[in-house]
């Protein structure tokens, strides 16, 4: 039986020593895993490939996971892993796993973002969209790149309790961190936050980018050319998905999910196409057409692992 790809010369997850040896396998009900025995602290241990713990196959949780994010209900999903999987799996069990592999994916899509870059193109299109958390507004900051021909990059995504302004400086941030260059133009609705972020990160050092007041596409009927369809598509592109949660069960559950929404819409879903946006972006991760849910866990939970110290520090 051979030894699972890609973890040759595993550390201990326990003690953090090197050089474990084989220890016989562990076997559960979707197959066996290696199991290793540190020589320093005595203890065995199986390699941390992100399902360590989990009782069900990795296929039927990032199943359950793409899914989620494709607009499936969590009463839907539960219902397809039961018919086409043979197991028995509740709603919330459901909405954890989304929740926790969102952080982790997350994570780890904004640290390789950072430093490969990617083409955010000539025009960069920022909207707002109101959710409802039970009678309360909350608030999702989007900003999406528009390549040549139209190519779509969602660049970054906040969720917020208030329209401060501070969201919006964090949120163009986000996006100047991942982008290649800056853009010839910023294109908003007019909001008062977008333009005091603007006079705050850009302003100053590059006035050649210009703040551009987008006209809504609502507004073609009265003869004006609009032009900033490709934010209020991605707002409605995001209120569709979450009109089939039945709301917001709180901010924290909220903001996990809006970021495993990003990195959905950026790493897995083609949309109808043969690349994902990131891929047409100019970053290729290299991950496979099959399987990629699968393989974005595996890597973040080893880039985790090698950045365990970094990665529990807190934020200041």
């Amino acid at each position: 039986m051979s030894q699972e790809k890609g973890w040759e010369s595993p550390i201990c997850r326990l003690c953090e020593s090197a050089g474990p040896i084989r220890w016989g396998w562990r076997y559960n009900s979707y197959g066996p895993k290696q199991r290793w025995r540190c020589r320093d602290c005595g203890r065995t241990f199986v390699v941390d490939d992100g399902f360590i713990g989990k009782r069900l196959p990795p296929d039927a949780i990032c199943a359950a996971w793409d899914l989620f994010f494709r607009g499936t209900s969590l009463e839907d999903i539960s219902r397809h892993l039961k018919v086409c999987w043979s197991l028995d799996v509740t709603a919330p069990a459901i909405l954890e796993w989304a929740r926790s592999y969102s952080r982790l994916l997350a994570d780890w899509v904004e640290a390789v973002m950072t430093p490969k870059k990617v083409d955010g193109g000539r025009r960069w299109h920022q909207d707002i969209a109101v959710l409802k958390l039970g009678r309360e507004n909350r608030y999702v900051w989007l900003m999406r790149g528009r390549g040549d021909n139209g190519r779509p990059m969602l660049l970054a995504v906040r969720y917020s309790r208030d329209r401060k302004e501070r969201h919006a400086v964090a949120l163009l941030k986000d996006a100047i961190g991942r982008a290649e260059r800056l853009p010839d133009a910023l294109v908003s609705d007019g909001e008062h936050s977008f333009e005091r972020a603007y006079n705050i990160v850009l302003y100053q050092k590059h006035r050649e980018v210009k703040l551009v007041h987008g006209v809504p596409i609502a507004c073609k009927k009265h003869g004006l050319e609009h032009n900033n369809n490709p934010a209020e598509q991605m707002v409605d592109d995001l209120k569709d998905w979450y009109r089939h949660m039945n709301g917001l069960s709180s901010d924290r559950s909220a903001a996990d999910l809006l970021r495993g929404w990003f990195v959905h819409e950026d790493f897995v879903d083609a949309h109808s196409r043969t690349m994902t946006w990131a891929e047409r972006a100019g970053l290729n991760l290299g991950l496979p057409l099959e399987d990629r849910v699968q393989e974005m866990i595996k890597r973040a939970t080893r880039w985790r692992l090698e950045n365990r110290k970094e990665f529990h520090q807190p934020r200041t």
